[in-house]
């Protein structure tokens, strides 16, 4: 078996671009040589991989016998008189490879199949007319080469069962949007369908075949800031005896395409320039800054009554953008009204990042939990006897609903522990969902495993552990800000107990 030497997956790579002869050798290896050595000129552009992508047709099985010399079917026609032997198509294969190209080739038939291994090609193509030709795709199927897979005119339910099919017996698989419209007009590209795909196949990489008009150089652009990563474009070669079809790019055509590409690549790229900090000035001179409202004695923390925010701003002066109700700042030395506040004069505390790193941890460990969110959920954060005590005493909850019913979802980290308390008026119900708790309820103790539910009254003291980390759906009555009760009196008197902080899910 043929293995390729390229595997296409969702690891960072160069953009593939894929120059597909099609028929346009019109039957002359000569000419389809021609083509091949006219485009080997792009390689030396190295932030794309090239391949030459061929079609194979086993025209003895594929006509019908009553078919083989009827010219009414344009396709059997161009299809009979472009023929080309194995031993041919073999020598511009191997003329392609020693050019530096990758290859490519699109099987039509079971026969074509086998061809395209024995000839050694790196992918198999699979045409939009094949992408629910079961008979066909089982026969790609059982050479495990990497496959690219057109997708035209495939509807939801044959996408869903050809990706299916085709990602259950090879590992590496990219979809192609396209339209099998010869050349494709302006207002029929449809490349929102590139979204479709990604949303649909996150797993799987995306790619463009174009069969615009070969002066269209817009369209690749915006395909690459959707996320194709690969793209498929017929090309050709003008001379006196063979033209090129409406939809095939000359190399002049290819090169204004492929430098189109390239200015949406560097458009859509982070820049990462660590030396430049001129975006950073020209921001900060825009921000407000943070003035003393008053005189501030060394010790004193800063609040919003004793400051005020405006411009202009000075070199490592406080920020407007620095000032968070989870950040505290104290001033180190004594500060005068009207004057700036600049950082070396403050001693920072902060929760923030603390915050927001135990909120994505909880985020994190609901999608494995396989506990769907809502879009923009709001995390209220229990730390009893303080953050830095939180790994062994608190908990994470976000309410979904809370009416004359209640929904809330409770996180807990594995050893964490949510001290003893009670409600005077919610009665609720512990549903776990993942992992395992140990619930006392009173004296009674109860282990909660996924699929358990207990129930515990309005009043009834409980202490929640888990010894591994869990998720745990609770379901009860209403439920009031201040109906829980403590029965250490610390944690009642700790004002700072809770922080809440929403993100996107």
């Amino acid at each position: 078996m043929i293995r390729s030497s390229m595997q296409i997956s969702n690891a960072p790579s160069k953009p593939l671009i894929i120059f597909e002869i099609a028929n346009n050798h019109f039957g002359s290896v000569e000419h389809g040589k021609l083509i091949i050595s006219k485009f080997s000129e792009f390689l030396v552009m190295n932030q794309f991989d090239f391949a030459i992508k061929f079609q194979y047709r086993d025209l003895d099985t594929l006509i019908h016998q009553s078919y083989k010399n009827n010219t009414e079917f344009p396709y059997i026609k161009r299809f009979t008189e472009t023929r080309l032997s194995d031993t041919q198509f073999l020598e511009l294969k191997e003329f392609a490879s020693k050019h530096g190209f990758l290859t490519i080739c699109t099987p039509f038939d079971e026969r074509s199949v086998k061809k395209v291994v024995d000839h050694g090609y790196d992918f198999i193509k699979i045409a939009s007319a094949s992408f629910t030709d079961w008979p066909l795709l089982e026969e790609i199927a059982r050479y495990k080469l990497p496959v690219i897979a057109s997708t035209a005119g495939a509807n939801s339910i044959d996408l869903r069962r050809g990706v299916s099919f085709l990602t259950k017996r090879i590992a590496n698989v990219t979809l192609m949007h396209c339209v099998a419209k010869y050349p494709t007009s302006d207002d029929n590209l449809n490349l929102d369908r590139i979204d479709t795909l990604r949303n649909s196949f996150r797993n799987l990489k995306i790619g463009y075949s174009a069969h615009e008009s070969p002066n269209n150089f817009e369209a690749v652009g915006i395909a690459y800031a959707k996320g194709a990563r690969v793209f498929e474009k017929h090309i050709g070669v003008d001379t006196d005896t063979y033209k090129n079809n409406q939809y095939s790019c000359s190399p002049l055509q290819i090169s204004n395409w492929l430098n189109a590409l390239k200015r949406s690549i560097n458009y859509c790229e982070v820049q990462q320039n660590v030396n430049d900090d001129s975006e950073s000035i020209t921001l900060n001179s825009l921000r407000r800054g943070v003035y003393a409202n008053s005189d501030i004695e060394s010790g004193q923390n800063l609040n919003e009554s004793n400051v005020f925010f405006a411009i202009p701003t000075q070199e490592k002066q406080l920020l407007a953008n620095n000032w968070s109700k989870l950040i505290e700042w104290t001033a180190v030395t004594d500060l005068k009204q009207g004057e700036p506040i600049f950082t070396e004069s403050l001693l920072k505390n902060s929760t923030l990042e603390q915050i927001e790193e135990i909120a994505l941890n909880s985020k994190n460990f609901c999608e494995i939990a396989g506990v769907v969110l809502p879009n923009l959920v709001n995390f209220e954060i229990s730390h009893h006897y303080g953050l830095g005590n939180f790994a062994k005493f608190g908990m994470v909850m976000t309410t979904i609903v809370n009416r004359d019913y209640c929904k809330k979802i409770l996180i807990l980290n594995a050893g964490q522990t949510n001290p003893e308390h009670f409600h005077k008026n919610k009665e609720e119900s512990f549903y776990c969902i993942y992992g395992t708790i140990e619930l006392t309820i009173e004296s009674e103790q109860l282990i909660l495993k996924p699929g358990d539910l207990a129930l515990i009254p309005a009043g009834k003291k409980h202490v929640i552990h888990s010894p591994s980390g869990a998720v745990v759906e609770e379901i009860s009555s209403t439920s009031l800000p201040l109906d829980s009760y403590y029965t250490d009196p610390a944690i009642s008197a700790n004002s700072s107990r809770k922080s809440n902080l929403a993100i996107w899910s």
